[in-house]
C-alpha cells in the first residue's frame, strides 16, 4: 500500500520535537480515577503553581503520553477476539522490549508484531499508538477499559480488512490526521502530498498551558503572550469557548494552525444537523459530535452561557456538583442571565435525591460512545416522547423507565406538563425529520422556519436542507439574503446554496464572498468558483493550502484532484484519484468519485476499474452501472459496455440516459432493430427528452423507414420545438 504499513517490522519512528517526561507523576481525573499525568510545564509553575496543580488533575494533562510502567497491566499477554479478517490481537510485554507489543494483522494481510509507543485517553478507556514508516502513527483497534481492566473492541462486530478505510493500519485510524491535533500541544501535521509522508511535530504530548493560552515570552515575574489573540482567551469568554471548540467539536480542519483566541470559523468547519445520520431531529447528538455543535444549538448558548460558566478551565470538572442540581441552580435557582427559576421537585415530579430528579437526567441524557464512554448531551433539550412517537428519536423518560413504552411516556408528559411541550422546538424537529426522511415536498415550511429562527447554527442547518430545492426562486432569495448574515456558518451555508442553483447570475455575489472576513465562507466561495478559472492570488493560495493539507484522506485527495483538473493538471489529478481509491476500497462513493475523475483525466482503464469496484460494492445502483458502461466505451470494451448499459436499464428503466446510450451503442455495432426497440422503450420511460426520439429517427433512417423516422422527429420537436438537431434532420428529410 501507499501507506507502507504492510511491513512486518516497522522502521523506528523519529523522536517528537519535544516530549513529556517518560514516567510522569500520577494525578486524579474525573470520578477519582488515578492516571499518569503529563509533565507539568515548568516555566509556568513559579507564578501559576495552583493552576498547574489543578491542571494535573485534568484529562487534558494526559490526553496523550508515552507508554510507561503504568501500562504494563494492560500488556500482560491477554488475547482479544476480533471479527474476521483480523481475528485476534495478542498483547504482551516482550522480555527486553523497549515497549509493550501488539500482535495483530498488518496492512499486507499477514500477522505482525508492533511496539506500542504512546497512549491516548485517560478514562474510561485508553487507546495505544504505534509508529510506522513515512512518519505515520496508527491507533490499534482494541482499547483498554480502565475500570474493568480488560481489552475490548470499540467497533463491536464490524469487520475491517486491510483494504478498508477503517482498518487499524489505514487512513481512518491514522493519528496524524485524526487524533493528534486534539491530543498534543501545538501539533503540526506537515503532510507532504507529493511523497504521501508526514513530518509531524508537537511541543508536548497532552494538552498543556500554551494549548489554551498560546506561546508566551517569559520575563522575570511576568509572561507575555506572543500573539494579541491569546489575550482574548482570558478577557473574552466567547474567545475562550471558541478555543475549547477547536477540539471539542466534530469538524474539518481548514489550516492546522489554530492559535488560542482566534475565531473558530477561520480554522474549522463543524458538522451541523443538516448532515444526515449525525443528529437527532431536535439537535441532540446521535453520532460522536464532541459537544460544540450541540451546545451552539442550545438555548443556553443563545443566552450567552459559555464553557467556563459550568466547567473549571484547568481541571475540566464542573464548578459545582450536578448530583445535587447545585450547578444548574446557580442560574435556575436565582434567575441569573434571565434564566427561569425552577424548583426541581415540582418541575420534574421526581425526588431530587433520586434518578429522574437531577436536571442532567432529563436535559443532558448520556449516550455511550466507543462502547464504554458515556457522555452527556449539551443541547439541554426538553424530553419529548411525542418526538419518539413520530421520529423514533429517544426520550429521557423511557431512558430511565425502560419497562414502559412510548405511549406511556406521552401520556405521562401530557399529564405532568400539558401544553407546555407544544413548542416551536418540537415543530422544528418534526420539520428536520420530514426533510431527512424525504417526506417534505415543498421548501415553504423550511423557508418559514428560517425566517423565524434566531439561532445561527440552526439557520445554517435550514439553509443546508434547502439545497434540495436550490433552483427555486424563493430559496435563492433566502440564500442571497443570508450571504450577509452576521454569522460565518450561515454565510457559508448561503454560499453553498446560492452556488447549487447553477444560475450564472449568482456569480457576482459569490465573488464578493472571496473577501469575507472569515476563512470558512471565503473557502466555500473559492471552491465553488475554482472550476471557472484562477482566483485572486491570496485566495487561490489559501484554497490550495487547505486542499493539500487535507489530501491525506480520501475525501481530501479527491477534492485536490478536482482542483488539479480545473488547473489543467491531469497527471496529478489521476495520481490523487488512484490514491483515494486505494485508501478507501470499501466505499462505493469513493470509488465512483475516483472513477469519474480518472475518466476526466484521460485514464479510461483505471476509471473503469474503479467503477467496477463501486458496482461490486453497490450492485443495485443503476447510476453506477451507467457510469461504468460509459468508462467501458472509452476503453473500447463494447460488449462489456452493452452488458453494463443493459443492467442500468434493468435496474432503473426511467434512467434519463441509460436507454439512450444503450440504443446508440447498439446502433454503432450494427444491431439496428434492437437499437430501435431500446430507444422506443426509453422514449416511453422518459417522454420529455427530445434526444431519445431524435436518436431513434437516425436509426430508423438507416433501416430505410423514413415514415417512422419523420414520426420520431415530430415526437422530438413536440418535446422541445427548438431542439436544433431534430430541426436540422427534418429539413434534410424528403
Amino acid at each position: 500500500l501507499l501507506a507502507a504499513c504492510g511491513r512486518e517490522t516497522p522502521a523506528p519512528a523519529p523522536a517528537p520535537a519535544a516530549s513529556a517526561a517518560a514516567d510522569p507523576a500520577p494525578g486524579k481525573v474525573g470520578k477519582e480515577k488515578t492516571v499518569a499525568a503529563a509533565a507539568e510545564p515548568a516555566s509556568c509553575v513559579p507564578c501559576h503553581a495552583r493552576e498547574v496543580e489543578r491542571w494535573k488533575l485534568s484529562q487534558h494533562a494526559a490526553a496523550q503520553r508515552p507508554v510507561n510502567a503504568s501500562d504494563l497491566k494492560a500488556f500482560a499477554g491477554q488475547k482479544l477476539a476480533l471479527p474476521a479478517p483480523e481475528t485476534s490481537a495478542v498483547f504482551a510485554g516482550a522480555p527486553g522490549a523497549a515497549a509493550p507489543t501488539v500482535a495483530t494483522l498488518s496492512s499486507n494481510g499477514s500477522p505482525a508484531t508492533f511496539p506500542a509507543s504512546s497512549a491516548i485517553g485517560v478514562w474510561p478507556l485508553v487507546q495505544y499508538l504505534t509508529d510506522l514508516p513515512g512518519g505515520r502513527r496508527q491507533v490499534f483497534r482494541p482499547a483498554w477499559d480502565v475500570d474493568k481492566a480488560e481489552w475490548f473492541d470499540p467497533f463491536g462486530d464490524e469487520p475491517r480488512g486491510p483494504h478498508d478505510w477503517g482498518f487499524w493500519g489505514s487512513r481512518g485510524m491514522n493519528w496524524n490526521s485524526n487524533c493528534a491535533f486534539c491530543h498534543t500541544t501545538e501539533f503540526r501535521k506537515n503532510y507532504g502530498s507529493a511523497s504521501d509522508t508526514y513530518s509531524s511535530s508537537f511541543v508536548n504530548e497532552g494538552i498543556s498551558c500554551r494549548s489554551c493560552h498560546g506561546a508566551r515570552e517569559i520575563i522575570p515575574g511576568h509572561c507575555r503572550p506572543l500573539s494579541e489573540t491569546a489575550r482574548q482567551v482570558t478577557k473574552d469568554p466567547n474567545a475562550a469557548m471558541e478555543t475549547c471548540s477547536g477540539c471539542h467539536s466534530r469538524r474539518e480542519e481548514l489550516t492546522g494552525r489554530f492559535q488560542p483566541g482566534e475565531p473558530y470559523a477561520d480554522h474549522f468547519r463543524p458538522v451541523l444537523p443538516d448532515t444526515p445520520g449525525l443528529f437527532h431531529p431536535d439537535g441532540r447528538s446521535l453520532g460522536e459530535n464532541f459537544v460544540h455543535t450541540s451546545f451552539r444549538l442550545s438555548k443556553m448558548a443563545r443566552a450567552g452561557v459559555t464553557c467556563k460558566d459550568c466547567h473549571d478551565p484547568h481541571t475540566g470538572q464542573t464548578l459545582a456538583p450536578v448530583e445535587t442540581n447545585q450547578l444548574c441552580l446557580t442560574c435556575h435557582g436565582t434567575g441569573q442571565r434571565q434564566a427561569p427559576v425552577i424548583e426541581p421537585r415540582s418541575h420534574s415530579f421526581h425526588d431530587p435525591a433520586k434518578p429522574g430528579g437531577r436536571c442532567v437526567d432529563c436535559h443532558m441524557p448520556e449516550t455511550v460512545y466507543m462502547g464504554r464512554d458515556p457522555r452527556r448531551d449539551h443541547t439541554f433539550s426538553i424530553p419529548d416522547a411525542v418526538l419518539t412517537e413520530k421520529t423514533g428519536s429517544p426520550n429521557a423518560c423511557n431512558g430511565c423507565h425502560k419497562d414502559k413504552d412510548t405511549a406511556w411516556a406521552v401520556a405521562a408528559s401530557e399529564r405532568f406538563w400539558g401544553d407546555k411541550l407544544k413548542r416551536p422546538t418540537r415543530d422544528r424537529a418534526l420539520l428536520f425529520h420530514a426533510a431527512h426522511s424525504g417526506s417534505l415536498t415543498s421548501p415553504a415550511p423550511l423557508l418559514d422556519s428560517l425566517a423565524k429562527e434566531t439561532s445561527a447554527p440552526w439557520r445554517a442547518s435550514l439553509l443546508g436542507l434547502l439545497a434540495a430545492y436550490a433552483p427555486d426562486p424563493a430559496v435563492q432569495a433566502a440564500a442571497q439574503a443570508a450571504l450577509n448574515d452576521p454569522d460565518a456558518l450561515v454565510r457559508t451555508a448561503a454560499v453553498r446554496l446560492a452556488a447549487d442553483s447553477g444560475d450564472p447570475a449568482v456569480l457576482p455575489a459569490l465573488r464578493e464572498k472571496l473577501s469575507d472576513p472569515r476563512r470558512l465562507p471565503r473557502l466555500e466561495a473559492a471552491v465553488r468558483l475554482a472550476p471557472a478559472g484562477p482566483l485572486p492570488l491570496s485566495v487561490e493560495s489559501e484554497l490550495f493550502r487547505w486542499l493539500e493539507s487535507t489530501s491525506d484522506q480520501p475525501a481530501g485527495a479527491l477534492r485536490l484532484a478536482e482542483f488539479r483538473l480545473d488547473r489543467q493538471q491531469p497527471d496529478q489529478a489521476a495520481l490523487l484519484a488512484e490514491r483515494a481509491a486505494e485508501w478507501d476500497q470499501s466505499s462505493s462513493t469513493t470509488q465512483t468519485a475516483a472513477g469519474v475523475i480518472l475518466s476526466r483525466a484521460g485514464r479510461p482503464g483505471p476509471a473503469a476499474q474503479a467503477l467496477q469496484r463501486a458496482r461490486v460494492l453497490d450492485p443495485k445502483d443503476a447510476q453506477l452501472a451507467y457510469l461504468h458502461a460509459l468508462a467501458l466505451v472509452e476503453t473500447g470494451s463494447g460488449e462489456a459496455a452493452l452488458a453494463a448499459f443493459r443492467e442500468a436499464v434493468k435496474l432503473n428503466p426511467r434512467h434519463p440516459r441509460a436507454g439512450y446510450n444503450l440504443g446508440l451503442l447498439l446502433s454503432e455495432q450494427g444491431k439496428l432493430q434492437e437499437a430501435v426497440d431500446t430507444l422506443r422503450a426509453a422514449a416511453r420511460q422518459v417522454p420529455g427528452d427530445p434526444g431519445i426520439p431524435y436518436a431513434l429517427a437516425t436509426v430508423l433512417l438507416r433501416l430505410g423507414d423514413p415514415k417512422a423516422a419523420r414520426a420520431a422527429v415530430d415526437q422530438a420537436l413536440a418535446a422541445d420545438p427548438a431542439y436544433a438537431p431534430a430541426l436540422q434532420l427534418k429539413a434534410r428529410m424528403p
